[in-house]
């Protein structure tokens, strides 16, 4: 009798144990459901939105957008794209990634499109059918201004890190720049420097809006070729 007794004892903790087991894996997967349907509606949104917005873009500018700011998501509203270091658009969410790259065939738009989460395509939703799937991608490298914004001080700069057409022109003036002194002679050199150091920093100072901002920097970029 005895003996019966703690098997079926046995029994119930092992039913018990199992239960708690059961439970927890369905508790686990159940959060990973959460955590990949999260990310998926983001990307999914993303790059729904940005089919939309290239659309709009090119339909009242006769061109295709550059930049995020070009396509004034933050202002309606929608979920803006990050630009790479490739030119192409990526919405990115817990290291999974969509890419969106526009370009014209004729006048019609055509979007190439590659997404690094197979699950997405799985979701069957037509504008995500023409993506290709790319495995053990690495993460994408991104075109804005990270460390090298860290020490900005004025209001300018801070202006000019902040925006992603405006970090552009900044970047393509330094260029220019260095590319200069590599052409210039001695007594040009010292110039350059000068004009470029006092100058440039005088006129970026006396700007109180972005279009000032972006009309310096291309004019001195400009200039700049003349050396």
């Amino acid at each position: 009798m005895k003996l019966i007794f703690q098997i079926a004892a046995g029994m119930v903790i092992a039913i018990l144990l199992s239960n708690i087991i059961m439970q927890r894996m369905v508790h686990t997967q159940l959060e990973e459901d959460f955590q990949s349907s999260g990310y998926r509606n983001y990307l999914m949104s993303g790059a729904n939105t940005a089919q939309t917005l290239f659309e709009n873009y090119l339909r009242n500018h006769n061109k295709l957008p550059r930049f995020a700011e070009d396509m004034d998501c933050l202002r309606t509203g929608l979920t803006c794209p990050e630009v790479g270091e490739d030119g192409a658009f990526y919405f990115i969410k817990q290291g999974h990634w969509v890419r969106m790259a526009p370009r014209l065939q004729g006048e019609k738009l055509h979007v190439d499109c590659r997404v690094s989460d197979k699950g997405l395509l799985e979701m069957g939703f037509p504008f995500l059918k023409n993506c290709q799937l790319v495995e053990d991608a690495p993460t994408p490298v991104l075109a804005k201004p990270s460390t090298a914004c860290d020490g900005a001080n004025r209001k300018h700069e801070k202006r000019i890190c902040k925006s992603e057409r405006l970090y552009a022109a900044s970047r393509a003036v330094e260029n220019a720049y260095q590319n200069a002194l590599d052409r210039s002679v001695k007594a040009p050199r010292l110039r350059l420097i000068a004009d470029q150091s006092q100058k440039l920093k005088n006129q970026l100072v006396d700007c109180k809006d972005d279009q000032c901002l972006e009309a310096v920097l291309w004019a001195r970029y400009a200039k700049l070729q003349q050396f």
